[in-house]
């Protein structure tokens, strides 16, 4: 079991040499397995990529010339259409997409697993098994190259939440923190629940701020957090209203309604 004893120099060495080769094994995974799966695209995956293709070609959020309110991810297209814009090939581009998303989900596993034991004797290390833990995991090897945005919602799930979580909080990481919580929904809709705990945790840290309560500073930063998490979803629903007439997608209904059932 971890204790707080600290460790001798070279146990350190010892902890960090371990860590790194843990990590080590964990992204040699990875690439193994992005190699195994680079002809695998996953079905919903391709909706996105329809999307995001209307998109870029100006025809907006629309499905074999239809627009419609059919993604439950606008975030992730317009994250494919600017991928697209640097990588002509859109399966490459999607592919590479999902890299970068993996790698950040990743990173927060680390870092948010490396918090949640701060000062315990090897921390780093387990925060390095909390990675490999992950990636070997079957959920893990299914969506972390399939074209989808599950792994980068991971992400921002645990970069989130260390954001809100943080002891000393500055200015800065809350912004980013309502920042992260805002633009959740619009990438996956399950996030909204993490983004409203998200946002009570990071209401304590502004009720924290040092100065004179209610002061100019602190309700003019509360304003800009405030419009930071609620903007992103905010945008999209009078969009969508505006466009489709209706805020809730209706792809879950397309596959799984009865013909004249409402969406």
């Amino acid at each position: 079991m971890m204790n707080s004893v600290r460790e001798s120099p070279e146990s350190d060495l010892s902890s960090s040499a371990l860590s790194r080769w843990i990590l080590v094994a964990a992204v040699i995974w990875c690439v193994g397995w992005f190699v195994h799966s680079w002809h695998y695209w996953e079905d919903d995956a391709y909706i996105h990529l329809e999307f995001a293709r209307n998109v870029a070609a100006g025809h907006g959020y629309s499905f074999n010339g239809v627009l419609v309110n059919g993604d439950t991810a606008p975030l992730w297209v317009l994250l494919l259409v600017a991928a697209h814009a640097l990588i002509p090939n859109w399966l490459v581009a999607g592919k590479v997409l999902t890299v970068l998303g993996a790698g950040f989900a990743l990173g927060g596993t680390y870092y948010l697993s490396k918090h949640l034991v701060k000062g315990l004797e090897g921390a780093e290390t387990f925060a390095a098994w909390m990675v490999l833990l992950l990636v070997i995991n079957p959920y893990f090897c299914y969506w972390s190259f399939s074209g989808m945005e599950t792994l980068a919602a991971a992400g921002l799930a645990l970069w989130g939440t260390l954001l809100a979580v943080r002891e000393r909080p500055t200015w800065t990481s809350f912004f980013l923190g309502c920042f992260v919580a805002g633009i959740a929904p619009v990438l996956r809709p399950r996030l909204l629940v993490v983004s409203g705990l998200a946002g009570l945790l990071l209401l304590k840290q502004w009720l924290g701020f040092p100065g004179r309560p209610y002061s100019g500073k602190q309700l003019l930063g509360m304003l800009l957090g405030i419009a930071l998490v609620i903007l992103p979803v905010a945008l999209w629903s009078i969009y969508a209203h505006h466009a489709f007439g209706h805020v809730i997608p209706n792809t879950n209904a397309a596959k799984k309604a009865d013909p004249h059932q409402s969406v």
